[in-house]
């Protein structure tokens, strides 16, 4: 698994459970950002995919994202 970020942001894969977390605690704090994540499977015909927000207490009023009110945008392609 990889995952990234547009601008720099720092990118950590939890081994217990891959998840992800940006953070911010130090580097780059863009006001918006674009996180790539690559993975492999062995699964055929996935038409789609779950993604989770969940609130983690180091980010801004407990997250789940970056945004100054601990909230998100996902925006759909």
């Amino acid at each position: 698994m990889e995952a990234s970020s547009a601008s720099g942001t720092r990118v950590l894969i939890q081994g217990n459970d891959f998840s992800l977390i940006a953070t911010t605690a130090s580097g780059p704090r863009p006001p918006r950002d674009t996180y790539t994540v690559k993975f492999k499977t062995a699964l055929k015909g996935i038409t789609a995919f779950r993604l989770e927000a969940n609130t983690f207490e180091e980010l801004p009023k407990g997250g789940p994202g970056r945004d100054p009110e601990g909230g998100f945008v996902c925006p759909s392609s």
